[in-house]
């Protein structure tokens, strides 16, 4: 964490309201820490800073015809990968994220999640869908990350189901996910998959303790305790992408236009589709989708949480997939029941059992 930049600009002349550009950045910390090893700071010694969060004090009014706002981005060119770079003569970035410190600390939070490669779980086209109900740190930046972000990030390393008998069943005890390292990850049958990004179930139980106290009270949540169920599909892929003009490097004094470059994304994002294909969905308990119904109800209410006598198929569910499908075309391959739900607090607990069909 560097010190303070005192920009001695107004607003007026910030450039895209960022309140400082990426060329000012790097003239600035090289010239005020003139001694550090930069390449600690790209630990996969690629050339790239590996990430790099500015947080700012700037207006949030308008007033001056400029907002600074938060954000993320990827920005990088994949021209001299591999080769050693001058830190001082290049600007390279594989991740930079912008965050405002007025916008208060839930915005710097989300904007944080970017950093560790999580995207936005709200709608970014603004079609009026919340495809996880909007009670997440990625989507509304209020409660806790969802154990896919927590996974994703490797943070935690969930139960995961494994290769069950026709009419087999097994049941597992999990605790609340905002003060746990608890769920439970069910592939499809067959699947050998051991990543985080590929395509599953997920099942935690939400209560309100841990960072979800800050703000289930607003929400109408904080009696709220039931299981949730969530479709991920967060398989990889490689895209030719062309960043902005204004994503630069330095070559020799000069700067270009960036190359278009490589780059691996995760396969569906969380905007609006007609296929209604998401990232990270959430299953509505009562088996009618209205989180990703354009202009419907998509915040989390206590009904939208799994309770003790509900069961999960993709059948009963079919409203929640494509075609009655998994994404890939397959069937899961098992049920989820939740068999109960006991304690209060951090010391609730729901056991849930995983039949395969």
């Amino acid at each position: 964490m560097t010190d303070w930049y005192q920009c001695d600009r107004p607003f007026s002349e910030m450039k895209d309201g960022l309140g400082i550009s990426r060329e000012e950045f790097l003239e600035w910390i090289y010239a005020t820490y003139p001694s550090m090893d930069w390449s600690i700071f790209d630990k996969n010694n690629d050339g790239y800073f590996d990430s790099v969060m500015i947080v700012n004090l700037g207006d949030t009014s308008r007033e001056n015809e400029v907002q600074i706002i938060s954000f993320a981005g990827g920005v990088c060119d994949s021209e001299n990968h591999g080769e050693p770079l001058d830190y001082t003569d290049y600007l390279q970035f594989n991740t930079i994220v912008y965050g405002n410190l007025t916008y208060g600390k839930n915005v710097l939070i989300h904007e944080f999640g970017h950093n560790l490669g999580l995207i936005d779980y709200y709608d970014v086209s603004h079609q009026g869908i919340d495809a996880v109900g909007g009670f997440d740190m990625q989507s509304s930046n209020v409660g806790d990350w969802n154990p896919y972000s927590k996974y994703a990030a490797g943070w935690i390393e969930p139960i995961i189901v494994k290769d069950l008998e026709p009419g087999q069943s097994v049941e597992y005890t999990i605790r609340p996910s905002s003060s746990s390292d608890d769920a439970i990850l069910i592939r499809p049958v067959g699947d050998k998959s051991s990543t985080p990004f590929s395509e599953y179930m997920l099942v935690d139980l939400f209560a309100n303790v841990g960072t979800n106290i800050y703000d289930t009270a607003e929400w109408e949540l904080q009696d709220a305790l039931g299981v949730r169920i969530y479709h991920v599909d967060s398989r990889a892929e490689g895209i030719y992408y062309t960043y902005p003009g204004q994503y630069v490097r330095i070559i020799e004094g000069e700067y270009v236009d960036v190359e278009p470059v490589y780059i691996g994304t995760t396969h569906y994002g969380n905007e609006y589709k007609d296929n209604g294909r998401y990232q990270i969905e959430l299953i509505q308990a009562g088996a009618i989708n209205t989180f990703t119904t354009r202009d419907s109800r998509n915040d989390l209410e206590p009904s939208d949480l799994f309770m003790p006598g509900d069961v999960f198929t993709m059948e009963k569910y079919h409203e929640f997939f494509d075609e009655g499908k998994l994404d890939n075309g397959k069937e899961l391959g098992y049920s989820i029941e939740v068999v109960s739900i006991e304690g209060k607090g951090e010391d609730a607990k729901a056991v849930i059992r995983i039949t395969r069909e």
